[in-house]
């Protein structure tokens, strides 16, 4: 399994033993267990690619007042 992350914290807690906030304790140990359960693994951060200006221009169209609405609502 290969797994790219954007997350350092994310990435070096499921890598090695380190002090992780409570509020990721669970997520942490599930990610563990569930990458424990593969022959090979690879975890690797990546930076995040910053988007240009008109694709986040693109991306929040539906989110300005235009009466499109994105996703499902509950």
């Amino acid at each position: 399994m290969c797994v790219e992350g954007d997350s350092k914290l994310v990435i070096d807690a499921v890598k090695v033993s380190c002090t992780i906030p409570w509020q990721l304790r669970n997520i942490i140990e599930d990610i563990k267990w569930l990458v424990s359960s593969f022959d090979s693994n690879f975890l690797s951060h990546v930076y995040r690619v910053p988007l240009p200006p008109m694709a986040n221009k693109a991306y929040f169209f539906g989110c300005i007042g235009t009466g499109y609405n994105r996703g499902y609502f509950i």
